[in-house]
């Protein structure tokens, strides 16, 4: 059985199809834009354009009131993060997620120790992304 959605928000104002993963993690997809996402369900995966899920990793999917997380809460990063040798590092003891500003996850951090998170930002293409941990996110340009 397969079940495909086109999802569209015409003449709303923008708002997001949520994933939350078992882990916690959202990600976030914009609705409303120049395209919306494409989902399909088959063969015990979820599918949001080219990212799979399987059905053990998705606990609940919704549409966000928010544009999270290319919406940012006020967080000030100073003080918190730190940028060494192409490595980002992030003062928490929290899983860091790494989005684009379209919602999509394209990297996780890695904790050393469990008081920071580093974020190897070589591999990431020039561009804006939010980084997101616990319910504080910020933005972080890489040129």
């Amino acid at each position: 059985m397969m079940l495909c959605l086109l999802l569209s928000v015409a003449g709303a104002s923008a708002k997001s199809l949520v994933i939350e993963l078992a882990d916690g993690t959202q990600v976030y997809y914009l609705l409303g834009g120049e395209t919306s996402p494409t989902m399909t369900v088959a063969n015990g995966e979820v599918t949001l354009n080219a990212d799979k899920y399987s059905f053990t990793e998705v606990k609940r999917f919704f549409i966000s009131e928010e544009d999270q997380p290319t919406g940012i809460d006020g967080h000030k990063a100073e003080g918190q993060t730190e940028m060494k040798d192409g490595v980002l590092y992030v003062a928490t003891s929290e899983p860091v997620s790494v989005y684009t500003t379209d919602g999509r996850l394209v990297s996780k951090g890695k904790s050393n120790g469990g008081v920071r998170s580093a974020i190897d930002t070589e591999s990431l293409t020039s561009g804006i992304y939010v980084i997101r941990y616990g319910k504080k996110s910020f933005k972080f340009i890489k040129h």
